[in-house]
């Protein structure tokens, strides 16, 4: 990522065996000095982004709780003491949907600073909802309806994105849910769509499992296919 004339990147050296948690280094485009934030193999770390010209945040989990592999929480990062300090703790994906589909094309942005807020698509359930944190650590959703926000962007606190909703291919929206284009409507309108039925059931330990069955096309109750 590259803001305040400063390039953020993640990686590590290769030593004969790969590191397997990324460092986070931040070079200086005026100094022209490369400086390591965070070590490889230290923390696990997803999407980050300049909060400012000394202020990074960053998705993050130190693995204490529940190991390497828990859901990452919020972490505003100094750039010059490279002190982690939580911003709030989060309980689902950061930075994109997780939302299976395989009428996807392609990939976009999951995660954006605008001003004092930082945008980012999640997965909660069953669905890929758009949210926002500011520097206090408040969360609030931007755009959560059943279905999936796959990508998006916003200018000045506009907000539009690519989406699926319904039994409908993916098209662009704004925040407000208006849908603002319609590629996919002749496709839709030639082909046959099934809608999927949602079931659930409760596992043995308490944990509430989610499903879908989707019928043939012209299904006949009764009638084994």
């Amino acid at each position: 990522t590259f803001a305040y004339g400063k390039i953020v990147i993640k990686g590590g050296e290769w030593n004969n065996l790969r590191y397997v948690q990324q460092g986070i280094y931040v070079y200086d485009l005026e100094t022209k000095v490369m400086t390591e934030i965070l070590a490889p193999n230290t923390m696990r770390t997803g999407a980050l982004r300049l909060f400012d010209a000394q202020t990074m945040i960053v998705a993050a989990s130190d693995g204490r709780e529940y190991g390497s592999e828990r859901y990452m929480d919020f972490y505003t990062v100094d750039l010059n003491t490279k002190e982690f300090v939580k911003l709030a703790d989060y309980e689902a994906s950061i930075g994109a949907s997780s939302v299976g589909s395989d009428a996807r094309i392609g990939g976009g942005r999951g995660f954006k600073v605008e001003g004092d807020k930082a945008y980012f698509i999640t997965t909660v359930d069953d669905s890929g909802f758009l949210r926002v944190i500011d520097r206090e650590g408040k969360i609030e959703d931007v755009y959560a309806e059943i279905g999936t926000v796959d990508n998006f962007d916003v200018q000045n606190g506009k907000v539009i994105f690519a989406g699926m909703y319904g039994n409908k291919l993916g098209e662009l929206y704004c925040a407000k849910g208006n849908q603002l284009t319609h590629f996919n409507d002749e496709f839709l309108e030639t082909h046959s769509v099934v809608t999927p039925e949602f079931h659930k059931f409760t596992a043995s330990d308490g944990f509430e499992i989610h499903g879908w069955a989707m019928k043939p096309v012209g299904y006949k109750p009764g009638k084994k296919y």
